[in-house]
């Protein structure tokens, strides 16, 4: 299975460099009937979610849905991704986790349906 953002970084280069006008055509076309179907990430509102909102995360080796109490006041940026300190139901102890990445928000404060957890949770296989 290709990778669907490499894909799309691939139309995008062809899009604006084209071999032939055909081939830009092409590539614009498709772009934008990739772009369409996928979802657009929801960015993060710290307001949204003050300290001590329990909320569910979606991301990383932490199970799908999983519940956790927002702990930290202020988030850190680091290489573009919004960081915050959480407590998990699970865990002993508060950490910091990305909250943000290139496919969006990845707290929610309602458990989200199997189908947009997978999409958020497997960030890395598209």
């Amino acid at each position: 299975m290709r990778n669907r953002r490499q894909t799309i970084e691939s139309l995008r280069r062809l899009a604006e460099r084209p071999g032939t006008k055909a081939e830009g055509e092409t590539a614009r076309a498709l772009l934008d009937k990739m772009l369409q179907s996928c979802p657009q990430p929801k960015p993060f509102n710290l307001a949204e979610s003050p300290r001590g909102t329990e909320v569910f995360y979606n991301y990383w080796a932490y199970p799908t849905n999983d519940p956790c109490v927002i702990v930290g006041r202020k988030p850190k940026v680091i290489q573009g991704q919004t960081w915050l300190r959480m407590r998990f139901n699970h865990l002993k102890q508060p950490r910091y986790v990305p909250v943000t990445s290139a496919k969006g928000c990845h707290i929610s404060k309602k458990p989200l349906s199997p189908n947009e957890a997978d999409e958020m949770y497997h960030y890395w296989k598209d």
